[in-house]
């Protein structure tokens, strides 16, 4: 697959729950990563709405049964793991 032909130092993971819930930590391990100088780092006003997306955050458990939940895991796992 594509990602198995980049180098681990080409790919930086980050889970959404993160980003959204420690946004000035997650956005400068990002600028480091793509080298991107302070001044113009990402902005959450200007990239995506912070407080909307909290709302979003684990919503997948609000409307799934544990069942259904654990069988999209298994489902996914090669796809969840980094």
């Amino acid at each position: 697959t594509f990602l198995k032909t980049l180098k681990r130092k080409e790919i930086l993971h980050i889970k959404f729950e993160e980003f959204i819930y420690n946004f000035e930590k997650e956005n400068k391990k990002i600028c480091k990563f793509l080298k991107i100088k302070e001044k113009v780092k990402i902005s959450n006003k200007n990239i995506f709405n912070l407080i909307s997306s909290k709302k979003n955050v684990y919503k997948s458990k609000k409307f799934l049964s544990k069942k259904e939940f654990k069988y999209i895991e298994k489902s996914l796992k090669k796809y969840l793991q980094w």
